[in-house]
């Protein structure tokens, strides 16, 4: 039997635009707007961070949506695209999780 993951689901906004990115991590919420600023240093030109950069992350926020245990890569990918779909996530180009649930 596979080993289950425990998922968080976020919501990153800016307060400028109101344009949402949708996540999923297993580290604590509060990692992740720094995770998210180091990374965007690195990839400019990703279009999330390309828009974050231009807004300033000072007007970013991140949320915790729902944390869910799956025993699938799928399920938890479902999950995402779902939130991503409810939030109307426009800065969300690659749908995941696939760092996180890599052997599942």
């Amino acid at each position: 039997m596979d080993e289950s993951i425990k998922l968080k689901f976020y919501k990153m906004t800016n307060t400028v635009d109101d344009k949402v990115y949708i996540g999923c991590t297993t580290r604590p919420i509060v990692w992740i707007m720094s995770y998210h600023e180091k990374k965007a240093k690195r990839y400019p030109n990703s279009s999330m961070y390309e828009h974050f950069n231009f807004v300033g992350w000072h007007n970013v926020t991140a949320e915790l949506i729902e944390e869910e245990e799956f025993e699938n890569k799928e399920k938890a990918r479902q999950k995402l695209r779902f939130w991503q779909y409810i939030y109307n996530a426009d800065l969300n180009i690659i749908t995941g999780p696939r760092r996180v649930m890599k052997n599942k």
